[in-house]
């Protein structure tokens, strides 16, 4: 079938692995997440109880805001999985939800196949804690996400400690090789997280999460917050601990210049839906969702030269209210009829790139 869109299908070239990718293509995933839905209730408000009193809402309540519409998404065994999307979109709230730090509202989190919220009822209490240890994150601010409290020495040891991973007896040493395996100098053990950089706190978070031996982490803006020279050193070193470690990332980020450069597989996310998933090389010659497209045209480039910079037309929709079908109909501006009424479902339309848009055509 033609390609109904303005630019070009992705070919057999565009398949291809950037070169620090080391997958096997079809290995089963580590981390599925399926189907996930996520709604926070609001509080009832004076208007809501009127209109629930007069017959004409179900609830006291204002309906539930969807912060999540049924994703879906999987990390292979020692892959770095890009999440890219606009500011509200849902990209934290489905790193949580992957790490368990936020119960979602429908769906399923399977670790190596294993549904990590439906355990089988004659485990014990251990292998539940070690299941879930396996499962790590490194928040976007370091400087919120260290107890002042606390020396480097307990940010880092105490959670091994505490699990009884690591004898208390031993836990100096123990810190000490985390710190130097991050860059570190096992000399800071005695300091507070208010004596070290934000490049060093950064360090120190990665090295918190190592801590516990962990096979999966989220990095949610992990480098966000720290300078360009010291955002490049973060990130060869989360390479450098893919590969010695065989760790698997879901590296969420707003930066397409990060992402590129660090991930094997990339998904897009528009307001709580997944509209575009493919190989970071096929994705960044050749996007195919109009949004994906609007994104990287607009993205900081050095090799191009005298570009104006024109913003995706129209405003963010409130997650209060989304728009019906597509919700980033109300902003295309190729939107037909047909996109206004129903949601696009993801839709394979290469090997392992999958766009959720009418105009594209399955395969």
């Amino acid at each position: 079938m033609r390609n109904s869109l303005p630019w070009p299908a992705p070919g057999p070239d565009d398949m291809n692995h950037p070169p620090h990718a080391t997958l096997v293509p079809k290995a089963p995933p580590l981390m599925a997440l399926q189907d996930i839905q996520v709604n926070f209730e609001r509080p009832a408000t004076t208007a809501s109880a009127l209109s629930w009193l007069r017959g004409r809402s179900p609830s006291p309540r204002p309906a539930p805001v969807r912060a999540l519409d049924r994703v879906s998404l999987d990390v292979r065994e020692g892959e770095i999985m890009g999440l890219v999307g606009e500011s509200g979109c849902g990209k934290s709230t489905l790193g949580r939800v992957a790490v368990g730090l936020r119960a979602p509202t429908a769906g399923r989190r399977l670790l190596r196949g294993q549904d990590l919220d439906a355990l089988p009822p004659g485990e014990s209490r251990h292998q539940r804690l070690a299941r879930q240890l396996q499962l790590q994150m490194v928040f976007q601010d370091p400087y919120a996400s260290l107890n002042p409290r606390l020396r480097a020495l307990d940010l880092v040891a105490e959670a091994p400690v505490a699990h009884g991973l690591v004898p208390r007896a031993g836990q100096a040493e123990f810190a000490g090789r985390l710190l130097e395996r991050v860059g570190l100098s096992r000399a800071m053990l005695s300091r507070f997280a208010h004596q070290f950089s934000g490049g060093q706190r950064a360090r120190i978070g990665i090295a918190r999460a190592l801590a516990v031996n962990p096979a999966f982490i989220v990095c949610d803006e992990a480098v966000a917050a720290l300078d360009v020279s010291v955002q490049s050193q973060v990130l060869n070193l989360f390479l450098d601990l893919r590969d010695e470690l065989r760790l698997s990332y879901l590296f969420i980020s707003h930066n397409l210049a990060v992402v590129r450069h660090v991930a094997d597989r990339v998904a897009v996310m528009y307001l709580g839906r997944i509209v575009e998933s493919a190989d970071a090389a096929a994705l960044f010659r050749a996007p195919q969702h109009p949004y994906t497209r609007a994104l990287l045209a607009e993205a900081p480039s050095l090799s191009v030269r005298k570009k104006r910079f024109v913003a995706i037309q129209g405003e963010i929709p409130s997650p209060l209210n989304p728009p019906t079908g597509c919700h980033f109909h109300p902003r295309c501006p190729l939107a037909e009829p047909r996109c206004r009424e129903a949601a696009p479902p993801l839709v394979t339309v290469a090997p392992g790139h999958a766009v959720a848009c009418h105009l594209v055509p399955a395969t």
